[in-house]
């Protein structure tokens, strides 16, 4: 029976009824308290971390109980049902942020299951265009030769945009962009939710920069405030997995891009060592950069 003392509400968050769930471990509930990160930010209940670890005696016999009445009721206290959500600024207009907005949902950010959730959801977008289609997670693209299929793509677009309202997803037209491919494209324009889309000389596609021209340009960064040790470190943690990064994909055939990319390594040598005098070979070595 559930304890009407308790802080539940009736609500339409139910769970379908099922027989008595065992008892909930103790030992389990005072086990994830102590695993907690101190430097956490509170939740809503403005409860540290540090102070349910020091109390986790107290803590863990009511929590226990609580975990176990939401089982045996089917039914989840409301409170739990609340979160606070930061937004990070990425691009735009940052004057126009505004204070306090009620959200009505989406995929929580580092969460298992709400990914796998948000694939079932739009499982059916690719079934709605005549145009080929590559997504990943919720990043979509749409191919086609505009010459010949330009009023198919319009068509497509459209459908996008009426899939996403039948469905209360919202588009942000101002991350949707046309990239042109080739040197004879025509560079015919394209509109969605009533605006022209963005023409953009380059995309970046999962870590991958692919330019207009279907070139491949390098960047490099630096760590001007590191120890030779801790730059060695930093290199290979930040520097290699970028050059190394879908390599099969774009790997270099250009003699000034092969150039490009032993300068940077060359480069990181010759500022994190101090034996700069020995073989660039050997101090591949050393550093373990081989």
């Amino acid at each position: 029976m559930c304890d009407p003392s308790l802080p539940f509400e009736k609500s339409d968050h139910m769970i379908l009824n099922v027989d008595r769930q065992p008892a909930v471990c103790l030992k389990l509930v005072a086990a994830a308290i102590n695993d907690l990160k101190e430097t956490s930010a509170p939740g809503l209940d403005k409860i540290s971390p540090k102070l349910l670890k020091i109390s986790c005696d107290h803590f863990a016999p009511c929590l226990s109980n609580i975990i176990q009445q939401s089982l045996d009721c089917c039914r989840v206290p409301p409170a739990w049902l609340l979160s606070v959500v930061i937004p990070v600024y990425k691009k735009g207009d940052s004057e126009s942020l505004c204070g306090n907005v009620k959200i009505l949902g989406g995929v929580p950010q580092g969460s298992v299951l709400g990914p796998l959730l948000f694939l079932l959801y739009i499982a059916d977008l690719p079934t709605h265009f005549s145009s080929t289609i590559s997504m990943f997670a919720n990043d979509t693209k749409l191919y086609v030769n505009p010459p010949t299929n330009y009023a198919q793509l319009t068509k497509d677009l459209e459908a996008l945009k009426a899939w996403c309202s039948d469905w209360l997803l919202l588009l942000n037209s101002d991350k949707c962009t046309v990239l042109h491919l080739s040197k004879n494209n025509p560079m015919l324009s394209y509109n969605i939710a009533g605006g022209p889309l963005t023409v953009v000389d380059y995309q970046n596609d999962l870590g991958i920069i692919i330019f207009s021209d279907l070139k491949w340009k390098l960047s490099r960064r630096s760590f001007r405030n590191s120890t030779p040790s801790t730059g060695a470190k930093l290199f290979r943690m930040y520097f290699r997995p970028k050059l190394e990064f879908a390599a099969p994909a774009w790997s270099p055939y250009f003699a000034k891009d092969i150039s490009t990319l032993e300068r940077v390594q060359r480069w990181a040598l010759s500022w994190l060592l101090f034996f700069r005098h020995r073989p660039y070979e050997e101090q591949l070595s050393i550093m373990k950069f081989l």
